[in-house]
């Protein structure tokens, strides 16, 4: 598990989006402009077969206000149509201060992208879709199932760290 004693407080460098998070120091961070919006890209530290680690997305953009619900039902129906999806969970939640839906998922997908054919791994996802006015946020937390516990601590800190 990450050392919780070495984060970084991340704040967006475009001014117009103040949000904010705290986030592992030793996680790689890119963070770029989006089509109305902004997205920051977060990486642990590769494990030991180099393939898959677990990494963070937070996106957020201008919309017409949807409630959460709707990104939620949105993203449930896109990825429905993968013969290997499994949704786990879908419940309400709130980040900071705001309403919020949260769905857990699973999925197959292959090892190394550039390899289809080779063996699959199941990825575990927790997103959550987050509105303020017309402000949409999705925090994305995506890891093989098999590191979804140790690296969870890390994605619960940055929701309860995010301010918008």
């Amino acid at each position: 598990m990450e050392n919780q004693n070495q984060t970084r407080r991340i704040t967006s460098q475009y001014t117009d989006w103040s949000l904010s998070f705290d986030c592992p120091a030793s996680w790689k961070l890119t963070e770029r402009p989006i089509q109305r919006g902004v997205s920051f890209s977060l990486h642990a530290p590769p494990d030991s077969d180099l393939s898959l680690h677990a990494s963070i997305t937070v996106w957020a953009w201008l919309d017409r206000g949807y409630p959460p619900s709707h990104w939620a039902d949105e993203w449930i129906e896109r990825y429905q149509a993968a013969y290997t999806f499994c949704l786990l969970a879908r419940t309400e939640t709130k980040v900071a201060d705001a309403e919020a839906i949260q769905v857990d998922a699973a999925h197959d997908m292959p090892k190394q992208s550039h390899k289809p054919n080779e063996k699959r791994v199941t990825i575990r996802e927790r997103i959550i879709f987050a509105v303020r006015g017309a402000e949409t946020y999705r925090l994305t937390y995506w890891v093989p199932q098999k590191d979804f516990e140790e690296h969870l601590p890390v994605f619960e800190d940055l929701v309860a760290s995010f301010q918008m």
